[in-house]
């Protein structure tokens, strides 16, 4: 049997040696190249079942080598593996069937399940068909609502989430998130208990209306980096919690008012 082949595009030495080794290890034939130019000339003279793609890179970005393949090569599945994620480049990507999504440093068990699935067609859970029958269903950006940049929430444990400053304090423990972590924590600070579905979430916090597989694809690496920076301060139930199918749900008492400033109300 012909073994399956792939295409490493990462223009990071150490990143592109160390997927080059992950794969070969697991049985795959591996071609590594350092720039979106030599990628396209590799797929034009040999065939590759799978490509693993950074999005920032010298010359031709990995947007600018999906663009150019997605029509060129139909079959060939795709995995973005970058560090540069945003809301906008993970929807331009999944605009042109990409298969999944991942932000590094994304752990060597994550990457092959994720091309296990790519390669088998398997969808990711809470996803739909939308991104293998054709280009998903995308509308331009909405109002996106925005109590993130008004939310200071106190928890009963003593852990202050601020949206505005993007911090959240425990005692002498001070964890900074990104733009893209407090609009996500303060949507979901706002439905307190709530499970908020995938495609709820992306919405609220960007304004984009996108579908329930691309949504969830989208969210999935954000929020696994989420709960990995969260863990430094211990809550009883575990910080933002998958929902298997249906969306993400954070549930954390709210302190009781006392002589300090009262909470923002959200």
């Amino acid at each position: 049997m012909a073994k399956v082949r792939i295409l490493v595009v990462d223009d990071e030495d150490v990143a592109r040696l160390s997927l080059l080794r992950i794969l070969q290890l697991e049985g795959y034939e591996v071609t590594a190249v350092s720039d979106g130019e030599t990628a396209l000339r590799e797929l034009s003279r040999s065939a590759y079942d799978l490509m693993i793609l950074d999005l920032k890179m010298h010359g031709l970005s990995g947007i600018d080598v999906v663009t150019q393949t997605s029509e060129t090569f139909p079959n060939l599945k795709v995995v973005i593996l970058t560090a540069f994620g945003s809301m906008d480049t993970a929807i331009q990507a999944l605009r042109y069937r990409v298969n999944d999504y991942l932000i590094k440093p994304a752990l060597p068990k994550d990457i092959l399940k994720s091309v296990e699935k790519a390669l088998t067609g398997e969808q990711l859970p809470g996803s739909d068909h939308s991104v293998s029958e054709g280009r998903p269903a995308y509308r331009p950006a909405v109002a996106a609502s925005k109590p993130y940049e008004q939310t200071v929430f106190h928890a009963s444990n003593g852990i202050i989430i601020d949206c505005m400053r993007r911090r959240i304090t425990w005692q002498d423990s001070v964890i900074h998130l990104t733009p893209t972590e407090a609009r996500i924590i303060g949507v979901l600070l706002e439905n307190n208990a709530l499970v908020v579905r995938h495609q709820e979430l992306v919405q609220k916090a960007y304004g984009y209306r996108v579908g329930a597989g691309e949504a969830a694809k989208i969210l999935r690496p954000i929020l696994s980096r989420l709960n990995t920076k969260l863990e430094k301060i211990p809550v009883r139930s575990g910080w933002i919690r998958s929902i298997r199918g249906s969306g993400y749900l954070l549930e954390i008492e709210k302190a009781e008012p006392s002589g300090e400033p009262p909470a923002v109300k959200v």
